[in-house]
């Protein structure tokens, strides 16, 4: 049976509780006594419904959204964990002028983000080398590990050179949390 085609519309209360019920699947699945990592399956669909049927109207909701509402909570289960981190950089192919980079930038002559403006070949150069707050993984390797193995003392420091397949980096974290 549909949801909608039994006469549930939006806003309906039976909605509401089917939808936070669902929301509470998915987010804390043993909580719920489904035990989704005892599974092995995270998409309980086929185990589920039949039981959700009867339930009536209310399962009949649930069993609407269950496969959106388990996507999204084993979604956030799978980013549960996850550091996070504010950086910019610098990409410059050559490791020479990477190098003068850096000094200019600790002598004082030139500010980050200006040297990312003027020698970076990133896109993210014309953000001052700004890339955001990015999750732990979603780098090359090489640059993830310099930006979350740091010490907490680097923090707004320049670190590198960090060589990586796309050339030479200069990294500025802002913040890691």
């Amino acid at each position: 049976r549909n949801a909608f085609a039994s006469g549930v519309r939006r806003g309906d209360p039976v909605v509401c509780r089917a939808f936070a019920l669902g929301a509470r699947i998915a987010h804390r699945p043993r909580a719920v006594g489904l035990g989704v990592g005892d599974s092995g399956n995270p998409f309980l669909i086929p185990v589920v419904g039949p039981a959700l049927h009867e339930l009536g109207q209310v399962g009949d909701v649930i069993n609407f959204f269950l496969p959106f509402t388990l996507a999204v909570g084993v979604s956030f289960a799978l980013d549960a964990g996850k550091k996070k981190a504010t950086a910019s950089h610098i990409l410059i192919d050559d490791a020479k002028k990477i190098i003068e980079v850096k000094n200019s930038i600790e002598s004082g002559e030139l500010a980050f983000d200006d040297a990312a403006r003027q020698f970076s070949t990133c896109p993210s150069s014309k953000k001052g080398g700004d890339l955001g707050q990015f999750k732990q993984g979603s780098m090359v390797p090489e640059f993830d590990r310099a930006v979350f193995e740091a010490l907490d003392s680097d923090l707004g420091s320049v670190l590198g050179p960090i060589r990586t397949q796309f050339g030479w980096h200069l990294i500025k974290v802002q913040a890691r949390s």
